[in-house]
């Protein structure tokens, strides 16, 4: 801003006023209109540019509450992308485990079954092998037959322990799953929060920031409204001391 230029050319207006010539009737002043108009259009363009810039400071506050809104947008829509990934993955590894933990399942049962058909075979065939063998075909008998019992027994042993390992591998699969589901939607939720309170960050900033900047521009356009208006002032109490009387009773 350039106060001083501005005083110079209201000088010179107040001088070109001064330097008119009075009418004969009404006690008015006749100016050169070229030269009054100059000196408007100078003090025109020798505003204060604050209140040149004023439009584009407040183009300046929209535009950053804007970029303030897309950028919390986007860090929202980021947030909300990864929590969703991290649960399908989570989802995704656990029904793998599950189906690993499944087909292990079948595998030790079809094997202990397997086992234990081996063991009664071999009993059974061993029972047989002692009544052909042995004269004492009844002793061979009550032989083989606690064989075969002791044999059904263990292999119905070993078919319930391979369950209950089977069961106990399954049902710890499903709770790793379940954990990893959870620290996934809790892992989610985390960034969401910081997200939003980043966001509530960036925006309060932005906001506090174009604030200060409109106040600071409304205060100088104050300001210089007031030298304007004051020195406008000036000039109209000086014509008006000028005014001679007798004017004054002509035109009454």
């Amino acid at each position: 801003m350039n106060s001083f230029k501005i005083e110079e050319l209201i000088d010179k207006l107040d001088e070109t006023i001064e330097n008119g010539k009075r009418t004969v009737f009404g006690g008015k002043i006749a100016v050169d209109e070229k030269e009054i108009h100059a000196i408007i259009e100078d003090i025109r363009l020798n505003l204060p540019a604050e209140i040149k810039n004023a439009r584009g400071i407040v183009e300046d506050h929209n535009n950053i509450i804007n970029n303030a809104k897309a950028k919390s947008a986007e860090a929202m829509k980021n947030a909300q992308e990864a929590g969703q990934r991290m649960v399908s993955e989570a989802s995704a590894k656990a029904a793998e485990m599950t189906e690993k933990a499944k087909t292990y399942h079948a595998a030790m049962i079809a094997q202990a079954d397997e086992k234990a058909k081996a063991i009664i075979d071999d009993a059974a065939a061993r029972a047989e092998k002692m009544v052909l063998e042995h004269e004492v075909t009844r002793q061979a008998k009550i032989f083989g037959e606690k064989v075969r019992k002791q044999a059904q027994a263990e292999a119905a042993a070993m078919v319930e322990k391979a369950k209950m390992q089977a069961d106990d591998l399954l049902t710890s699969a499903r709770q790793q799953a379940e954990d990893t589901i959870v620290k996934a939607k809790a892992r989610a939720q985390e960034l969401k929060t910081n997200s939003e309170k980043w966001a509530f960050d960036l925006r309060s900033g932005a906001s506090s920031y174009a604030e200060e900047i409109l106040r600071r521009t409304d205060s100088a356009l104050v300001n210089s409204v007031n030298e304007v208006r004051g020195a406008l002032s000036s000039v109209q109490a000086a014509k008006d001391s000028n005014t001679p009387p007798a004017a004054e009773d002509s035109e009454n």
